[in-house]
């Protein structure tokens, strides 16, 4: 596209063409937050044991102990509620599948550098209903929802894409 601002310079505007995904594949939200959310509340409460030991330890006035106790508990409220956010955020990506690569927020793995597709399976993960697939050592899918069957349709994606030359 060409624009004029005067006679004498054209000005070229490139339009990005940016590729629609073929398939968006989402995570299992639960898998992700439910055990980040109770190992937030483990880890607090244990850090405040630790704090509450050491007041008892110090033999701190009770004054200072209060202030103690809330801006520790206060801490730990904001360190669970950004953990919970960030994690959030992280259940909230997709998977995007393109005809010659898949992409995850900035990781991006080619088709043509799959070696192997290799499902797993961790205690949490039958216990939230999702497995993941190991494509290679640096990329895997994680928390694919139980229903969705991956494995066959990524074998097509890459025979696909190896008969396109990708």
């Amino acid at each position: 596209m060409f624009k004029t601002a005067n006679p004498g310079r054209p000005i070229i505007f490139l339009k990005k063409m940016v590729d629609q995904p073929i398939y968006t594949l989402p995570q299992e939200k639960k898998r992700i937050i439910i055990p980040k959310i109770a190992s937030f509340l483990i880890l607090g409460f244990i850090f405040y044991l630790g704090v509450l030991l050491n007041i008892y330890l110090l033999s701190l006035q009770d004054s200072t102990a209060l202030l103690v106790k809330i801006i520790s508990i206060s801490l730990i409220l904001v360190i669970i509620i950004i953990g919970m956010m960030i994690d959030i955020k992280k259940a909230g990506q997709e998977y995007l599948f393109y005809p010659q690569q898949i992409v995850f927020g900035k990781e991006i793995i080619r088709l043509s550098q799959i070696t192997e597709i290799k499902a797993e399976r961790t205690y949490l993960d039958k216990l939230f209903k999702a497995y993941s697939l190991s494509l290679n050592s640096s990329f895997a899918i994680k928390n694919i929802p139980q229903e969705i069957q991956l494995q066959d349709y990524l074998q097509k994606l890459i025979g696909y894409a190896k008969s396109q030359g990708f």
